[in-house]
């Protein structure tokens, strides 16, 4: 299920930074939306809400035959819907008719529906059948065994989607927890010191809508840390902050410890790489593109996304 699934997540190219990779897969929503667009103005007869209002992503199309029919259907696949059509033929296609390419035949919501595999028999091949709750059934056939595993393939990959993402996070988790980040030295960057009751202080019990705890206090170190923290955004303390600094915090002070925030340290190189380093060579290893990408990436995107944190300081230099 994991091979099947990493074939239609979105996955950041090594190296590339956040901000490109978020802005790719905005693009990708453009282009899905547009795409589900051009698809639905083909369909003559449709009905009910458009695509992209139930569906995010479509994912492939092709030809299927549908057991029992007298003519092929040719099926999209979205994320949140199966749409079988029919081409459409005869006096739809003469002038005065509508020129979509495809008559609705019937739309299947995939939350409902389970995928069985179906053997060879003398009436069809390469068939699978989808279920749904209230058990009436479709059965499909493809031309080959290798189109019928691609269509298993990609239904199967959005029955457990919400599973392996649980999956995913729970054995990413798990490996952070066995390899925890290496960070530089507290004594060169004071912006890593671990959280404790003497520097920051959480609301007992009480986190936002996001699952982010609540910071009731804390030094003006860890509070920097935290307003551009590497592994969550918190918009609501950014601006419970920008309204309340001033009361601990000089706007000269502010600005001096948001440059330091940015200019973050390398950690220490460990002992391969010092033996490379003797050796003449520039090893950057795997725990150093680690911390580059999960740590020092995050809190410098989390600095440049929040531009109005310097012009509100520039501000206070004025008044």
């Amino acid at each position: 299920m994991e091979r099947i699934y990493s074939k239609h997540s979105p996955r950041r190219r090594p190296g590339e930074p956040v901000c490109r990779f978020y802005n790719r897969q905005i693009r990708s929503k453009h282009l899905a939306i547009k795409k589900m667009n051009e698809i639905q103005k083909n369909i003559d007869g449709w009905e009910g809400k458009d695509i992209g209002q139930c569906c995010n992503e479509f994912i492939m199309e092709g030809g299927l035959t549908k057991i029992g029919a007298k003519h092929e259907r040719h099926i999209f696949l979205f994320d949140g819907l199966m749409i079988s059509c029919k081409a459409n033929h005869g006096q739809s296609r003469l002038p005065g008719y509508s020129n979509a390419e495809y008559r609705l035949k019937e739309k299947i919501i995939m939350r409902k529906i389970q995928i069985i595999d179906k053997d060879d028999t003398s009436e069809y091949k390469h068939a699978f059948e989808l279920v749904s709750k209230d058990e009436n059934s479709v059965l499909f056939a493809a031309k080959s065994a290798e189109e019928k595993g691609n269509w298993m393939a990609a239904l199967i990959s959005l029955q457990y989607r919400s599973t392996l993402d649980r999956m995913l996070d729970a054995v990413l988790l798990q490996e952070e927890n066995e390899q925890p980040l290496r960070l530089p030295s507290p004594s060169v960057y004071r912006f890593v010191v671990e959280d404790s009751e003497e520097n920051v202080v959480f609301e007992d019990n009480l986190q936002s809508r996001n699952g982010i705890p609540i910071i009731k206090g804390g030094t003006v170190v860890k509070l920097i840390e935290r307003l551009t923290y590497h592994m969550y955004a918190d918009p609501n303390f950014v601006r419970t902050f920008l309204t309340t600094y001033r009361s601990f915090c000089k706007p000269q002070e502010l600005l001096s410890l948001l440059i330091e925030r940015f200019e973050i340290p390398e950690p220490e190189p460990t002992e391969a790489d010092r033996l490379a380093i003797e050796k003449g060579e520039q090893p950057i290893s795997a725990d150093l593109k680690r911390f580059r990408k999960e740590y020092v990436q995050p809190v410098q995107l989390r600095r440049l996304q929040s531009p109005f944190v310097e012009t509100h300081t520039e501000w206070a230099f004025v008044a």
